[in-house]
């Protein structure tokens, strides 16, 4: 009868091994987070296609416009056709009748949501630069930059993010963070603490008011029809506020929309007054599970980004009444084709969309039963 005897060199290495893994796992959490977490408890997990809503897998039919850049977060059409959006190079490009592309203007930062006023000057949400306003020449190329506002109240914006333009010419904005730059979003999601505002810019005045203040990542705007309110995104809230501008509520916050379906970026509103929201990815069961457990936050921070947990791969716009009730979505069920959509705007049928982790926009011309269903 004869015994295995483990070789005596193995017993080195195996030691070597744990004594690293120890210490460093020893490190990792003796080490500070970038990140103050807070607890917080979502409601239980909503999907697209709660309470019988219709989801149309029809995005993939969208048509492809390569931007040469990464990162094509928001879209906007001017009135002659021509579509505009901002890359993280800095570049605002736009494409023509033809779909063909031209440069427009280098604000030297990082362009997010885009409007245009009613001089025709490109307003944009610059992550780095602030509040900005580009007047283009006869070719459509951005020949002055001025920055309308880059704080308030003596706070620098951390994160200029999204706008929508009042008939007087009023700005809405958001500022996502005051703490977390775009280059952190994430920690934003990680320490779940109120850093957003939703503010105003009065060109009459060159003034900048708040608000509302101490929101959960504060991101897409849009103003409702009748301008009776303006309504943000809290992405990592999975919720829509509203912040009421005329009547007996003027001046008071409340929810709009609650239990969101995913992560709720750029927001827009057809010309119905329908909300067009762009969802950059759908719930993670994952996500909700760590959301109540701040040491494990904390925790995944201070880890490498690319072992931190990774968004669905879909695409997805979700649609609103001007109630806010959820009408249909359409989508790119397995993200094949188009994911990551950061914004959308139905318009003249079409349906236009930035994708935040891609080069590329789409464009895709509604089938006649969602154009007949809109109106368009």
């Amino acid at each position: 009868m004869s015994t295995m005897v483990e070789p005596a060199t193995k017993r080195p290495v195996l030691l070597v091994v744990l004594v690293v893994g120890a210490a460093l796992l020893g490190g990792l959490l003796l080490w500070p987070s970038p990140v103050d977490a807070a607890a917080f408890q979502p409601l239980p997990l909503s999907k697209l296609d709660d309470n019988g809503a219709r989801v149309d897998d029809i995005l993939e039919q969208a048509t492809l416009l390569e931007t040469g850049g990464d990162g094509p977060e928001s879209v906007v059409r001017h009135e002659n056709g021509d579509i505009y959006t901002g890359l993280d190079d800095g570049r605002i490009v736009r494409f023509d009748a033809k779909q063909k592309k031209h440069d427009v203007v280098n604000t030297q930062g990082r362009p997010l949501g885009l409007a245009f006023d009613a001089e025709g000057a490109l307003i944009i949400c610059d992550a780095k630069k602030g509040l900005l306003r580009v007047v283009l020449d006869n070719n459509f190329v951005g020949h002055t930059i001025d920055v309308l506002a880059a704080e308030h109240d003596g706070v620098p914006f951390g994160f200029t993010n999204d706008l929508d333009i009042a008939a007087d010419g009023r700005i809405f904005f958001s500022d996502a963070s005051t703490k977390f730059g775009i280059e952190n979003y994430m920690f934003d999601l990680f320490e779940a603490r109120p850093h957003g505002r939703l503010l105003v810019y009065d060109p009459a005045t060159q003034k900048t008011a708040l608000l509302a203040d101490k929101l959960y990542f504060a991101n897409g705007v849009a103003l409702a029809q009748d301008e009776s309110f303006v309504v943000v995104n809290e992405t990592y809230r999975f919720r829509m506020k509203r912040h009421w501008l005329k009547g007996d509520k003027a001046g008071t916050t409340d929810v709009f929309v609650d239990n969101v379906p995913g992560y709720a970026d750029g927001l827009t509103r057809d010309a119905h007054g329908r909300f067009v929201v762009g969802l950059f990815s759908t719930r993670k069961a994952i996500a909700d599970r760590i959301a109540p457990h701040p040491f494990i936050k904390e925790t995944v921070a201070k880890l490498p980004k690319a072992l931190w947990p990774k968004p669905n791969r879909v695409g997805a716009v979700w649609v609103l009444s001007t109630g806010g009730e959820p009408l249909f979505s359409v989508v790119d069920a397995d993200g094949s084709k188009f994911h990551s959509v950061s914004s959308a705007q139905i318009t003249d049928g079409h349906l236009l969309f930035g994708q935040l982790k891609s080069t590329s926009i789409g464009v895709m011309k509604l089938p006649d039963t969602l154009r007949d269903e809109l109106g368009q």
